[in-house]
């Protein structure tokens, strides 16, 4: 899978990207008060470790299962284009270590259809995730998973104006 950083222990399958490609430097940033560090690494997550689960254990039950998720996925052009939408997300509770990102929606018009065939797999149907890249953390070096809507309507904490940040 040209590009794709698929792992068959945990069954996720990201998207790799260059920082630069994002704008991402590797100064820290200060935001709303707080210090916020540079993603070392930046992706688009496609499959994300919930998800993962799944389809590690259908691949328990069935050997193709691996293999058909590498075909559709071979199969989708992973063409992606940023938008101007950016969010401060947040998960924890506040003042506790709370695990703080900042990110930016990505359109990637190739994963509706690549979900659809990986619901074919799974045999039930997916919801899409809000495709995203992870640029800024705070209390975590991961990010924030945001496997659907409700996780995103969850951990977002308010949209933000893009580098209002010093």
């Amino acid at each position: 899978m040209a590009n794709l950083d698929f792992d068959r222990e945990s069954g996720t399958l990201l998207l790799p990207l260059e920082k630069a490609a994002v704008g991402l430097g590797d100064e820290p940033v200060r935001f709303d008060g707080r210090r916020f560090q540079p993603k070392r690494e930046v992706h688009i997550t496609l499959i994300g470790k919930d998800l993962g689960e799944a389809v590690v254990e259908a691949a328990a039950q069935d050997e193709r299962v691996f293999d058909r998720l590498q075909q559709a996925a071979r199969a989708v052009d992973w063409g992606y284009q940023l938008t101007d939408a950016w969010y401060h997300v947040a998960e924890g509770e506040p003042g506790g270590g709370q695990a703080e990102t900042i990110i930016r929606m990505a359109d990637v018009p190739g994963l509706a259809e690549f979900y659809r065939r990986l619901g074919e797999i799974l045999g039930r149907a997916l919801e899409v995730p809000p495709a995203h890249v992870t640029l800024y953390t705070r209390n975590t070096s991961e990010g924030i998973g945001l496997a659907d809507a409700a996780a995103f309507r969850r951990h977002v904490v308010a949209a933000v104006e893009p580098r209002a940040w010093e």
